[in-house]
C-alpha cells in the first residue's frame, strides 16, 4: 500500500513526464547527460584561476573530484540498500511513462534502482563548493549557479529516471558533501593569500 506521499511524489513524476515533445525530448536528454554541467563548472573554475594563484585552483580542482567521490559513494550506498525502483523499472507505472530516447535510439530506462539521485546530488555537490569558493562574487548572482544544476534534476524527473524524491534527497546530498568539501578546501588546501590587484 503506498502512502500518500508516496503517491503525490509519482504524481508530480507523472505530470512532469507527461509535458512532452519532439524538441524537449531532445534538450531534456542533453541535460540528463550531465556533460552540459562541465562548460559552466570550468568558467567559474577558470575566473577562480583569474583571481587566485594556480595552486589553489588546483586544489579546488582536486576537491570537486573529492565531492563527486563522496556524492557517488554515498548514492550508491543508499541505491543499493534501499533498493527502490525507478520508475522505469516499476511495473506498477512504467507502462505509463513516456519514454525519450537514448543514444542508440532505444528507450532510456536507466539502472534498476534509483534513490537517490547521483545526478542531483554530484552536480549540486559540486555547485555548492564552487558557490562557497567563489565569495567575492555576490550571493545573489552566485545563487545563479545552481540554474544548470536545477535543470538537470528536472530533465531526470522529465525522463522517466527518477522520482522528485529521488532528486530532493540527492541535492540534500550535494548540499552536504559540498559544504564538508569546502571546508577541507579551506582548512587543508587553500593557502595563499588573494592575489594583489585582481
Amino acid at each position: 500500500m503506498n502512502s500518500p506521499l508516496e503517491l503525490y511524489d509519482r504524481e508530480i513524476l507523472l505530470k512532469i513526464n507527461s509535458l512532452h515533445n519532439e524538441s524537449l525530448d531532445w534538450l531534456m536528454w542533453q541535460y540528463s547527460e550531465i556533460y552540459i554541467f562541465l562548460p559552466i563548472a570550468f568558467i567559474l573554475i577558470y575566473f577562480y584561476y583569474k583571481r587566485y594563484q594556480l595552486k589553489n585552483t588546483v586544489a579546488l580542482l582536486v576537491c570537486c573530484a573529492i565531492s563527486v567521490a563522496f556524492t557517488d559513494i554515498s548514492s550508491n550506498a543508499v541505491k543499493h540498500s534501499v533498493k527502490r525502483y525507478r520508475p522505469t523499472h516499476n511495473l506498477e507505472i512504467k507502462d505509463q511513462l513516456h519514454y525519450v530516447k537514448n543514444k542508440k535510439g532505444e528507450d532510456y530506462h536507466g539502472g534498476k534502482y534509483g534513490f537517490f539521485s547521483a545526478h542531483a546530488a554530484n552536480t549540486v555537490g559540486v555547485t555548492t563548493l564552487l558557490f562557497l569558493a567563489a565569495s567575492w562574487i555576490p550571493k545573489r548572482l552566485r545563487f545563479l549557479f545552481y540554474l544548470i544544476p536545477f535543470m538537470i534534476i528536472y530533465s531526470r524527473i522529465y525522463i522517466g529516471a527518477h522520482y522528485p524524491s529521488d532528486v530532493l534527497v540527492g541535492a540534500l546530498d550535494g548540499v552536504l558533501f559540498g559544504y564538508i568539501t569546502f571546508i577541507i578546501f579551506r582548512r587543508y588546501f587553500f593557502k595563499s593569500p588573494l592575489i594583489p590587484n585582481a
